[in-house]
């Protein structure tokens, strides 16, 4: 699950051309990630994981969260569903 978070993380950077700063918020991303990926937390609470602050999660525009909330979910559902 790590390396696929890893993988995503880079994907939805790129694709969103946001930038992490900090190895702190990286890790905070990932740990939202690998969360949604086990099915312990849902698109809207991701969204709010990766708008929140440190230590919760990486800082991210609230606008830009909710768009790769939803574009996290897409690639899920590409994944998992064939």
């Amino acid at each position: 699950m790590d390396k696929q978070a890893s993988e995503a993380r880079s994907y939805l950077l790129e694709t969103f051309n946001a930038d992490l700063h900090d190895q702190k918020q990286v890790q905070a991303m990932d740990k939202a990630l690998v969360q949604r990926l086990t099915n312990k937390i849902d698109m809207n609470q991701l969204s709010v994981i990766l708008h929140q602050p440190l230590p919760a999660g990486p800082d991210l525009d609230r606008r830009i969260a909710r768009k790769m909330a939803k574009h996290f979910e897409l690639l899920m559902l590409g994944k998992f569903s064939g």
